[in-house]
This record gives C-alpha cells, sequence and structure tokens, in this order.
C-alpha cells in the first residue's frame, strides 16, 4: 500500500537539496537530490504518490 506523500516533509526535504545546490557541496550529487526533491514535492502539491512525471520539461536545473 502507497503512503501518501506529507507536503511538508516533501517541501522541507526540497529545501534543504535546494540549499545544498547553492552552496555547490558535491554540484553532481547536489544536482540529483534537488531533482528528486522538486519530484517529491510536486507530487505531493499535485496530492499523488507518482513522482515520475513530475518535471515535464526537464526541471529547473538541466
Amino acid at each position: 500500500m502507497n503512503k501518501r506523500i506529507n507536503k511538508a516533509e516533501a517541501k522541507k526535504e526540497f529545501d534543504a537539496a535546494r540549499q545544498n545546490h547553492l552552496k555547490n557541496l558535491g554540484q553532481t550529487e547536489a544536482v540529483k537530490r534537488l531533482n528528486r526533491a522538486e519530484d517529491v514535492y510536486r507530487a505531493a502539491l499535485r496530492g499523488d504518490n507518482d513522482v515520475r512525471d513530475s518535471r515535464p520539461g526537464g526541471g529547473w536545473l538541466q
């Protein structure tokens, strides 16, 4: 059974990933984490658990 994504937790993870990116701490890993966090956060905003199609345009970091 799928557990619903918590919006507050997703937002917290997204903000943390963005801070890591801004500090350039392991840029490649930071970008991967930021993109994943963005996927999860957008899925939470939509109210579903499908994070695969969250960035149809590739996200804001390509």
